[in-house]
């Protein structure tokens, strides 16, 4: 689910999808993790669900991280301290 930051973008938006990217991330390993315990079908299927919102969330993010770090670095530089 972690994948590194391979547009090296440093701006603040970027770098908040990030942390978002990594904070939905340990949701699913929590999710796979309670999964492996002996639970009601009730509370596997709740999980299951929890576990692809947070999964789809993630895609999301990473895809506007993505999109935002080629706008940002179409913005000339003295236009992109205005924008921040």
């Amino acid at each position: 689910m972690t994948s590194k930051n391979k547009t090296g973008c440093h701006h603040p938006i970027c770098m908040m999808a990030h942390d978002l990217v990594n904070s939905l991330s340990v949701i699913v390993g929590n999710c796979d993790l309670l999964k492996e315990f002996d639970q009601p079908a009730e509370a596997i299927d709740r999980l299951s669900r929890i576990r692809d919102t947070a999964t789809q969330m993630a895609e999301t993010l990473r895809e506007y991280q993505c999109h935002m770090a080629v706008l940002i670095r179409s913005i000339p530089p003295h236009e992109e301290k205005a924008a921040s």
